[in-house]
């Protein structure tokens, strides 16, 4: 009793039921070992796949208490501040070539139109930063004269970093917003810390750019162990100012299908569901068709690439959050035309892919899950089926967590 059952599968199948065999096995059975019948019909083929490595599941380790923060000094540089700078990379008079207007918050922003391949002007911020520690960084897009997707952004001075941190943001899905860049350390000695620079070189025609202002405010109240934090949790679906609304799936989105909801019964698929799938039917079916998957928030993609029954997915591991600490991973799957590949960082608000069918296994929609665990760093196939236990240890539902963990 209590001992564990080892499953024999057939060594003379074909490869590919083999290989299936094998992963079912391992990744949705957490089989530790398994045994091959016959060794007599195994030739050079059967045995690669005999000889493939089984994962074996770790637990968990405990997760220290959470610990809270909070904002403390707040630093702007507007472009009308003396702390931000401007110059022509063509001696031309760089008030001759960025435009000026006064923005809807009393300060002066610049603009021009964007170059497609060569510098022309470029704008500095320094915040002049007088205290060490942890900063959130962000940047503001205006309503006017904001239309390039592709605004990069240089973050120079970032302690344990020797060089620049590019961020791109797409400011043409902006209005009068802050677009976080992200949490970081920085060491007050430092001349450069928080420096952040742009130009107007971003590869497009008859778009536009603007240089607006950038704020630093302080974390206070917790030593973050990571270098990077999430400010919180946004819908991965819907429009801009959908996603800023206390709707937490915003417009007419929905689950079809809840969290740890049983489904797929009187079948050999029923299975108890790991997040949320969200659609959109409204105004016609299947409206959720190729729509923006943004990342619900900033982090690093641990895995995009296409898996069986799933279709493309897309696991990120957020940042840890800036309230307690916790670090969650996300998996948006069945999509389709992925923007990121593993190891880019993302943004809360940056779009990685669009709403996809699964190459046609499915209907439209997003299925969007977030585990507390490592689960799916190591397994982005995971579905723990029927174990009910293991889901609520490995998942939470997501719509609680993001209604908990909303940006300030």
């Amino acid at each position: 009793y209590g001992l564990p059952l080892y499953p024999v599968l057939q060594g003379n199948a074909p490869l590919f039921e083999m290989e299936s065999a094998f992963d079912y096995a391992n990744q949705f059975k957490d089989a530790n070992s398994i045994s091959w019948w016959r060794l007599g019909v195994i030739g050079p083929q059967e045995f690669a796949i005999v000889n493939k490595t089984i994962k074996i599941q770790v637990p968990e380790p405990e997760q220290p208490p959470p610990v809270g923060g909070d904002y403390g000094i707040e630093i702007l540089v507007t472009p009308d501040d003396p702390r931000f700078q401007a110059g022509s990379f063509t001696g031309e008079d760089v008030d001759d070539l960025l435009k000026t207007y006064r923005g809807t918050w009393g300060w002066d922003v610049r603009y021009k139109a964007t170059s497609q391949s060569r510098s022309t002007v470029w704008g500095r911020w320094n915040p002049q930063l007088s205290t060490s520690g942890w900063y959130e960084v962000a940047v503001f897009v205006p309503s006017r004269y904001a239309t390039t997707e592709n605004a990069r952004y240089k973050l120079h001075g970032v302690k344990n970093e020797s060089n620049e941190i590019l961020h791109k943001v797409n400011q043409a899905q902006y209005r009068n917003l802050w677009v976080p860049l992200g949490i970081y350390q920085f060491d007050a000695s430092n001349p450069n810390a928080g420096v952040i620079f742009l130009n107007d070189l971003t590869g497009e025609a008859e778009k536009s750019i603007a240089f607006d202002a950038v704020r630093y405010r302080q974390i206070i109240g917790r030593t973050p162990d990571s270098q990077y934090l999430a400010d919180g949790y946004d819908a991965p679906i819907g429009t801009s100012t959908e996603r800023r609304g206390s709707q937490i799936w915003p417009g007419n989105w929905f689950e079809a299908i809840e969290y740890a909801q049983l489904y797929n019964e009187n079948s050999p698929n029923v299975a108890y569901h790991t997040g949320a799938d969200l659609n959109l039917n409204t105004p016609y079916f299947d409206a959720d068709a190729h729509t923006p998957v943004y990342a619900a928030a900033s982090g690093i993609v641990t895995f995009a690439g296409k898996l069986a029954t799933w279709g493309n997915v897309v696991v990120i591991r957020h940042d840890p959050l800036v309230t307690t600490g916790q670090v969650i991973y996300g998996r948006y799957a069945h999509v389709e035309t992925m923007r990121v590949k593993t190891g880019d960082r993302v943004q809360r608000g940056q779009q990685i892919a669009n709403v996809g069918n699964a190459d046609g296994l499915t209907t439209f929609h997003l299925h969007f899950d977030l585990s507390p665990t490592e689960r799916l760093a190591t397994t982005p196939w995971d579905w723990p089926r029927l174990n009910l236990e293991r889901l609520q240890k490995d998942y939470v539902d997501p719509q609680t967590f993001v209604q908990n963990n909303r940006p300030t």
